[in-house]
């Protein structure tokens, strides 16, 4: 018996589950589900535990097999659930208790296209001739000259369905779990055939796999079997039982390759999900890659839980070097001249049909930097009669148009203070009818002919009948960079994440037909089956797919890049917490000879400091090579923000301090087929205040003369996540779960409750609310009386749904009912509930670890 997973694991929770939970959920044990996943201690006799699982308690799904045995219960009520749960896990068959968590669909903000300008399809095919973008980012150009395709393997994805199945299809094999009605709360309807109503799993397909097309580019392995297991409805979520489902089939149906783009916020290294992935790699050598998150603007220790088992290949996304948009067609014309046709995006509202205005513009200077940022002068002429022309810049869209507006304006058309066009919404300016974007040159060219007297005239169509073109710039900005929506590592246990990256902005790859069959996305959706399609070029090149050699090859391979913000490239390298290893390279990793292990050196923070760690390097060439070795650090960054114990978002404030490195050699001489252990000593940065925790890395960088060129990437911090604080004092609050914000209701609120265990969301029960700063291993929620001091909170008062348990940082908490974790009520009173937050790293066993914060008084009363 084994029942930590019940203790630790039972009632996670997150805010963010909470507020979008059903009435149901958002009960009295909205925290406490009403499915579990029961874990099978290994051999044993499963017999006696399902004769006592209870009649009303429904299998959802069984496992078995040497990966994982278990199974998926549901139960009628949250209080049967949470009953069954704490008994069943005393069975001597039951090694854990998982809660059946939830998994939000995958978002795709794509842009399809289809009804392409004959021109545009005459440029994009020059364009993509020889070479894809992304491909050659990552040296995919090189091994696909070679005639490498990715032939003989198997990838399995784990996403939302596919446009297309079977015969003259991408994807020829694999399984729907749930059926196109599924929500993640309703029943399942699996059947074989993986077709979706989303374009998520299509376009992740073709980034693997495509074949030859109008548009002149192939996915990266386009000679791979496809196997695609979907796991979500058309609406809502997904279950961890289904996902289990969905990798225990492509493992039987022998994927040798498993690619996951699915996953939300979780800093430490506990999702069971993500640990099974891991186990898969770990003792089947199946390589797995899982997103990385896109989170990135949240800042350091935010990745994606799925990502976060050691044997999991976490992928960050860097920004394509050119950006792809698909422009929607419009004529203009100057003075008496020929109409001409132009390109622009069309933004929010756009009723442009039928518009035939000429252009007026506030500036006829193109260099303006805030361009309609103030209000337009009194002698502005009635712009109803015009199509406004702004340069983009300091203010927001909706400001200038705005102010566009109050002159009568109602078409605004901005034009862009970069190379590339973007959406815009302009909805909050009531008066603007159409609003659109057209590209800097665009723009400067209409300036430039305003600015001689010549009237221009734009003639637009109804966007939704428009042709459209496809527009390739040149990514001068961030080309290369790391995408700035790419989720940050490490884990809250100082473990490396992310892995490695690749291509996952602004990706052209497959859609649905009845959206075009093709279009552009990002994120870090789109960087992880990029790096998927690589490892299956590897295991046709190399003939070999085990995963150490796959991992090490990648990473020591990998290109770190130079640190990006908003745009501006600086002359050091992006923190390690940001890029991983760097932006992944086939070509040098299939040619490889040399291999780095580990993957990474993780030094831990000072107060746990790793001082001394090692890594081999293994000549596996045919001649003795000649190895420098040296280092460089990265940008070292300060996770929390100034004077604060909050996180800072992204950009963090970068510093110059960054740790010495003494290494045991900086020169190595390795005979064929064998290998030299060089130990490296970590000394932190001083002079730099570690309370605000400064995340330091970089790169050991090893070059053979051979000509072999690969890194180590490492990381520390300086500064002790233990002693961090991980919930204030005044950071916990009452609210009332009928408020989709959950704002803090007065102190001292009356709630007047349905009688014991029929309070549901929309009776206003209140829900307790703490704001964690780094996430906690466990936060335990205690009731007491409102004049008690928070020492006197008993644990025999602990409220149902208590104790959380790996909570990510941010809003966590309960709602409350009355009843407590034991199962009875509490009787009609003023109380308060106090939070204890263990901080990361902490002992559990010293009360000194714990951080506590008491909400305002509140009062239950219970109707009759």
């Amino acid at each position: 018996m084994h029942s930590l997973a019940l203790s630790l694991g039972l009632f996670t929770t997150a805010l963010a589950a909470l507020k979008g939970a059903t009435p149901e959920l958002l009960g009295a044990h909205k925290n406490a589900p009403k499915a579990f996943i029961y874990e099978f201690a290994d051999e044993a006799e499963s017999t006696s535990f399902y004769a006592t699982l209870g009649d009303n308690a429904k299998i959802h799904a069984k496992f078995d097999s040497d990966l994982f045995r278990g199974v998926s219960v549901q139960y009628p009520s949250h209080e049967e659930a949470h009953t069954a749960a704490a008994r069943m896990a005393q069975q001597p068959t039951v090694r854990a208790v998982w809660p059946v968590l939830h998994y939000p669909r995958p978002k795709l903000d794509v842009i399809p296209f289809g009804n392409l300008f004959p021109e545009a399809q005459a440029q994009t095919r020059a364009f993509y001739n020889d070479t894809f973008g992304p491909h050659v980012m990552m040296q995919v150009d090189k091994l696909r000259a070679r005639g490498v395709t990715g032939k003989g393997i198997k990838v399995a994805c784990i996403d939302d369905g596919v446009g297309c199945f079977g015969k003259g299809c991408l994807v020829s094999s694999g399984y729907d779990f749930v059926g196109d009605a599924f929500n993640g709360t309703n029943a399942a309807v699996p059947d074989p055939d993986p077709m979706g109503c989303g374009s998520h799993g299509t376009h992740v397909s073709g980034i693997i796999a495509a074949q030859t097309n109008e548009f002149g580019f192939t996915g990266v392995a386009p000679g791979v079997t496809l196997g695609m297991y979907k796991v979500f409805g058309c609406e809502g979520s997904t279950r961890t039982d289904v996902l289990i489902s969905a990798i225990m089939k492509a493992v039987e149906d022998g994927a040798q390759i498993i690619t996951v783009s699915i996953g939300a916020a979780g800093a430490f290294s506990e999702d069971l999900w993500s640990n099974l992935l891991s186990k898969i790699a770990r003792e089947k050598g199946i390589p797995c890659t899982v997103a990385a998150g896109n989170d990135g603007s949240l800042g350091a220790f935010y990745p994606s839980g799925m990502a976060n088992a050691p044997d999991v290949m976490s992928i960050a996304s860097f920004d394509n070097m050119a950006t792809t948009a698909v422009l929607t067609i419009a004529n203009f014309s100057i003075a008496r001249g020929a109409s001409q046709p132009f390109g622009y995006v069309s933004g929010k509202p756009n009723k442009w049909a039928n518009v035939t205005l000429p252009l007026w513009a506030l500036n006829l200077n193109s260099t303006v930097l805030d361009d309609g940022c103030s209000p337009f002068p009194a002698n502005t002429p009635n712009l109803s009669k015009f199509v406004v022309l702004v340069r983009r810049g300091t203010c927001t869209f909706v400001q200038k148009a705005k102010n566009a507006a109050a002159k009568g304006a109602r078409y605004i058309m901005l034009y862009n203070n970069v190379p590339e066009q973007l959406s815009i919404d302009v909805t909050d300016a009531k008066q603007i009818l159409a609003s659109g974007m057209v590209s800097a040159k665009t723009g400067e060219s209409w300036i430039k002919s305003l600015s001689a007297g010549r009237t221009v005239t734009l003639k637009m169509a109804d966007p939704s009948q428009a042709k459209l073109m496809l527009d390739v710039v040149e990514n001068n900005t961030t080309g290369g960079a790391v995408s700035d929506f790419s989720s940050w590592g490490p884990t809250m246990e100082m473990n490396f994440k992310p892995q490695f990256g690749a291509p996952g902005g602004s990706i052209l790859s497959t859609l649905p037909l009845s959206l075009g069959g093709y279009g552009v996305a990002s994120g870090t959706s789109m960087s992880t089956p990029m790096t998927a399609g690589v490892i299956a070029l590897l295991g046709e090149y190399r003939r070999n797919l085990n995963i150490t050699l796959i991992r090490n090859l990648l990473s020591a391979n990998a290109k770190p890049a130079l640190y990006n913000q908003e745009g501006k490239f600086f002359n050091f390298l992006a923190p390690a917490a940001q890029q991983g290893a760097g932006m992944i390279n086939a070509f040098d990793a299939a040619m490889a000879t040399t291999i780095l292990e580990p993957t990474s050196l993780a030094f831990n923070d000072t107060e746990h400091l790793n001082r001394n760690l090692n890594f081999t390097i293994t000549n596996g060439g045919k001649h003795t090579v000649t190895y420098q070795i040296t280092y460089r650090p990265a940008g070292s960054i300060y996770v929390l923000a100034e004077n604060s114990i909050h996180p800072s978002p992204s950009p963090n404030e970068v510093v110059a301090a960054s740790a010495s490195l003494n290494l045991s050699a900086q020169q190595a001489v390795i005979k064929s087929g064998t290998s030299q252990l060089i130990q490296v000593n970590a000394v932190p940065p001083t002079g730099v205040d570690e309370r605000r925790l400064l995340l330091w890395s970089g790169y050991i960088a090893v070059n053979g003369s051979d000509g072999s060129s690969m890194s180590l990437p490492y990381e520390g911090l300086a500064g002790s996540l233990r002693k961090a604080t991980t919930l204030a004092a005044d950071e916990s609050w009452i609210a009332n779960a009928t408020d989709p914000n959950l704002a803090p209701v007065p102190g001292n609120s009356t709630f007047v409750l349905p009688p014991p265990g029929q309070a549901g969301a929309y009776d206003g029960i209140p829900v307790a609310v703490a704001n964690l700063t780094l996430g906690s291993p466990t936060v335990v929620m205690s009731l007491t009386y409102s004049h008690s001091p928070p020492s006197e909170a008993l644990s025999l008062w602990e409220i149902e749904g208590s104790p959380l348990a790996w909570s990510t940082r941010g809003q966590v908490g309960s709602g409350f009912d009355g009843q407590l974790r034991n199962g009875s009520y509490v009787n009609a009173g003023r109380y308060k509930i106090v939070f204890k937050a263990l901080r990361i790293a902490g002992d559990p066993l010293d009360s000194g670890d714990w951080d506590t914060s008491e909400t305002p008084p509140f009062a239950i009363m219970y109707r009759k």
